[in-house]
């Protein structure tokens, strides 16, 4: 009988040693690109347009996957880089560390995720999730089940696109029948909608918890409901799957070779700190209340743009455009040095500026030819982005132009940026847009008037770079409370 078992048992570890061996020395680069509408626009440089008469793509970046394409390049002779905008979106893992050995069944499956290793030192003790919680599957539908608007016969249907940040939204929400819609599959206050199936292995397990607003609707078969069954608040398991704890194992666990699933036993089989109820109102309340601040920075934040754009429609919304942009600007990019996207640093002591969305592209250590006539304006030719920057940089792609006021004694340079920015007349496309601009109307208001304006952007700016240094230390108080009561 030992025999037997014997040669069963070699038979499996030999293939298993036999994999090892060919694995264990590879190291393998992930590309994983963001399921997000916006990270996405970011990643590839471009969008897609549905307004009528404009239809089509409309390049808003230089986007990174010629940043991406340095990587794969590199590693093809065994090079590792770094890259300061594309850094989230790829990854090197030892593909032996990718292959799950344990099993008495060898699948020989790659996963694009690194097995993770949680070690848990709190004071509760730590249980399955599946004790405390059921989990319902969303409505399965075809086309035909879907209504045009809500009405008697149907339900709205959430799905994952409607989980963002943590809280769910109703953008592009659809209209399912009744008649597909199980009692069960009814939301309720304090469930938590979770994405359990997707492309893009960042998409699953994001969740939000449903409040009073939701409640009755439903949701779409790529989602599941976890429902608490009591000794578990629903806050408090919300709580756990924000943390990057949770993130982790999940990007483990769903990853699939065409389309990622969560499955039951994944989220039943999640251990998690088990507190008193009492314990674990207080937990959520310190989360609730470090959150509700990190939401008061955000929103400093993404007001002061808008701040700005409506002071400069209120200042110069009545001056007439007959100025030719050659008398206000002129075109220096003759005068600044181009670097090579392969000679990026992540860290350095010259900032690079191109034309993508990004504010800088990366760094060098060059200490000579970098641009210093400053402050300037940066124009992308290409991506019709423009950028004020303070500091001297060097250029990063071709299409990046620097603009300079043609006359510093009566023209402010943070006016002239705001005045291209919010008067060109974007045109999108791939093409050169510099000669569209080029040929622009423009206005030039005296010089007191615009150095007024530039004191309120000043004012706001300092107000956005306060909220952004406020953000980042309750960022970390945030994962301070992580590491106590889930590490």
């Amino acid at each position: 009988m030992n025999r037997k078992f014997y040669d069963f048992a070699h038979e499996i570890e030999k293939e298993k040693i036999q994999y090892f061996a060919q694995t264990f020395t590879q190291t393998t680069l992930i590309i994983s690109a963001p399921d997000d509408n916006s990270e996405q626009e970011k990643f590839l440089g471009y969008k897609w347009s549905n307004r009528k008469g404009d239809e089509g793509i409309k390049i808003t970046g230089a986007g990174l996957l010629n940043e991406l394409a340095t990587a794969v390049k590199k590693s093809f002779s065994g090079e590792k880089i770094s890259l300061q905008n594309s850094q989230k979106y790829f990854y090197y893992l030892n593909l032996a560390d990718m292959i799950d050995f344990s099993g008495a069944n060898f699948s020989k499956i790659i996963k694009l995720t690194k097995k993770v290793e949680i070690n848990y030192s709190g004071k509760f003790p730590l249980r399955k999730l599946g004790e405390f919680i059921t989990q319902i599957r969303g409505v399965s539908y075809k086309p035909k089940d879907l209504h045009s608007d809500l009405n008697k016969n149907s339900l709205i249907l959430l799905r994952a696109n409607n989980i963002r940040d943590g809280k769910i939204n109703h953008d592009e929400i659809q209209f399912v029948s009744k008649e597909k819609v199980s009692e069960e599959q009814i939301i309720r206050a304090g469930d938590i909608l979770i994405s359990a199936s997707s492309g893009s292995l960042n998409h699953v397990g994001k969740s939000a918890i449903c409040s009073k607003e939701v409640v009755g609707e439903t949701f779409g078969a790529f989602c599941k409901i976890i429902r608490t069954k009591g000794e578990l608040l629903a806050e408090y398991i919300s709580v756990y799957f924000s943390t990057d704890i949770y993130r982790k194992i999940i990007m483990q666990l769903a990853s699939g070779a065409n389309i990622n699933n969560l499955k039951n036993e994944h989220i039943d089989n999640l251990k998690i700190p088990m507190p008193s109820i009492e314990e674990q109102k207080k937990i959520v309340e310190e989360f609730k209340l470090i959150d509700e601040k990190i939401s008061v920075q955000e929103k400093i934040i993404s007001d002061g743009d808008l701040k700005i754009k409506n002071k400069f429609a209120e200042m110069f919304g009545g001056f007439e455009k007959n100025i030719s942009f050659s008398k206000i600007c002129i075109d220096d990019t003759r005068n600044g040095e181009k670097i090579p996207a392969s000679d990026y640093l992540t860290e350095g002591k010259i900032q690079i500026i191109d034309q993508s969305i990004n504010e800088i592209a990366g760094y060098s250590n060059f200490e000579k030819n970098f641009y210093e006539n400053l402050p300037c304006i940066i124009f992308g030719d290409h991506t019709e982005i423009f950028k004020f920057v303070r500091e001297k940089f060097f250029l990063g792609a071709d299409g990046t132009k620097i603009l300079i006021p043609s006359d510093r004694n009566k023209i402010d340079t943070i006016f002239l940026f705001y005045m291209l920015k919010f008067e060109h007349k974007t045109t999108g496309g791939y093409s050169r847009h510099f000669r569209n601009l080029n040929s622009e109307k423009f206005y030039l208001p005296p010089k007191e008037i615009q150095e007024k304006f530039s004191k309120f952007v000043m004012e706001v700016e300092g107000e956005k770079k306060s909220a952004i240094e406020s953000k980042k230390i309750l960022e970390v108080e945030r994962e301070n409370l992580v590491e106590k009561y889930f590490k």
